[in-house]
């Protein structure tokens, strides 16, 4: 009770300072479920440790613009609707994936949802990440499900930019968006990331999608002192040796720059990503 009572006084502090609209401005039609009055609140990225207290950083990391809270009920249950809206929709499947990388019951709605039963729901749609919580009473799937489709967007789906990762040996679920120094590399920004496994070689590719218009002369000034290129088969790779991280490789295709990284081997990491490059 004395986290319901926390959560609510949270929400009411944030209706005085932030409040902009109603619920009902703020969701869809729910039949079955009211609003519940005064709880409506809006956040913003200098505020939003007063609902997350450290846990924030991660979100701010990953674009965090704002998030609207709203609490409904049936009559029976209350739960709160947490809507965070991310710099883009990488950003969302970033920050959705790096808190449910492991989520064991996967859900129907939107372009990927997950139950942890018995108390929230989460889902990725576009820029948002939303969250459902039981305030009073738990949630199941088949609520979950119907509220998350409700406030879903109709065409959601996964970041178009996941199709530059290869498909052969990936691992599913293991893909993931990182925004800021991939591999502790400064100047790789905007990696989306998998684990594979290929002819038995445990590795990782990933992609730049931002990197798509950029040439191998164009990128190379800018990378520093580390990276430096190569030619395998008429084609251009640059190369980093990386403490820790061995060999990490990169090539120009048609869908960004693709890379690949912990291969010991660096002649059989150049010869693996020169054969998927062009697949």
């Amino acid at each position: 009770m004395e986290g319901i009572v926390m959560r609510r006084g949270i929400a009411a502090l944030g209706l005085l300072l932030f409040m902009t609209a109603t619920p009902a401005d703020a969701m869809p039609e729910l039949p079955g479920w009211t609003p519940v009055a005064d709880t409506f609140a809006e956040y913003g990225p200098d505020g939003l440790w007063e609902h997350i207290n450290g846990g924030a950083d991660a979100y701010l990391g990953f674009g965090f613009r704002g998030l609207t809270y709203a609490e409904i009920s049936d009559g029976e249950r209350v739960m709160a609707v947490e809507t965070y809206r991310m710099g883009s929709s990488l950003d969302a499947f970033g920050i959705y994936r790096l808190e449910n990388a492991d989520a064991k019951h996967p859900l129907e709605a939107g372009a990927e949802a997950c139950l942890l039963a018995p108390y929230e729901a989460r889902m990725l749609s576009g820029d948002r990440y939303l969250k459902l919580v039981a305030v009073e009473g738990d949630i199941d799937a088949d609520t979950a499900d119907s509220l998350l489709e409700k406030l879903s967007n109709e065409e959601d789906a996964l970041p178009e930019e996941l199709f530059g990762l290869p498909m052969a040996g990936r691992r599913a679920g293991t893909e993931r968006f990182v925004r800021e120094s991939l591999f502790g590399l400064k100047e790789l920004r905007g990696a989306l990331i998998a684990d594979y496994v290929v002819e038995l070689e445990p590795c990782r590719f990933f992609i730049l999608p931002e990197w798509k218009n950029l040439s191998a002369e164009d990128l190379l000034p800018s990378l520093g002192k580390r990276w430096e290129a190569a030619t395998r088969d008429g084609m251009t790779l640059l190369l980093a040796r990386v403490p820790y991280q061995g060999t990490v490789a990169m090539m120009k295709t048609q869908k960004g720059w693709l890379g690949l990284a912990g291969i010991e081997d660096e002649e059989k990491l150049i010869a693996l990503i020169v054969a998927t490059s062009g697949c």
